[in-house]
């Protein structure tokens, strides 16, 4: 028997899940409780996950049916959901620093801005939204890292340099920024 994949739900796809969520009621001599079923929004991907209390709660009162049902459940299986693994390379760790380090950079810029225009004065701009934009940065950088350790935990050790590296490149470019801004 074939099993259900979440999928968008059609008329054609509700359809087949019913059809065999009959077929296996019928092979367990409990097509009774089809419409009680259907009712409850049971369909063939959630009959295997119920056990026989369940079952029990839901109205099946007839503790043969209910064993029949399991029976011919269990051996249904269930497709779990596809596992992909990410993998970050140096390309990907490049791509990072170079968006932060250009995030930066732009903001440095409109500051740069605010200092060479003699009508400004330095001390009234306000450095709200660089500060959040740095912190963002910083935040989202150090979630990469975490996400990116959490990845390679089983392989530490150079992998283990490259994050020490790539962390140390990010708070040079900061304070290079942070240098620039206060010249």
């Amino acid at each position: 028997l074939s099993t259900y994949t979440p999928t968008l739900l059609t008329s054609k796809t509700i359809s087949k899940n019913m059809d065999l969520l009959e077929t296996v009621l019928r092979s367990a001599d409990a097509e009774s409780y089809l419409d009680l079923l259907m009712n409850n929004n049971i369909d063939i991907s959630t009959l295997p996950l119920l056990s026989e209390e369940e079952l029990k709660i839901i109205g099946i009162d007839d503790e043969a049916a209910r064993t029949r049902i399991l029976e011919k459940t269990t051996r249904l299986t269930i497709a779990h959901e596809k596992v992909t693994i990410p993998t970050l390379t140096k390309d990907d760790i490049e791509i990072m620093l170079n968006q932060i380090t250009n995030q930066l950079y732009l903001h440095s810029l409109s500051l740069l801005c605010a200092l060479k225009r003699p009508d400004v004065v330095v001390c009234d701009v306000q450095l709200n939204k660089p500060t959040k934009c740095l912190l963002n940065c910083l935040s989202s950088f150090e979630s990469k890292l975490k996400t990116f350790e959490s990845k390679m935990a089983p392989k530490r050790g150079t992998n283990r340099t490259v994050l020490v590296l790539s962390a140390t490149a990010v708070f040079l470019l900061i304070g290079k920024v942070l240098h620039n801004h206060f010249k």
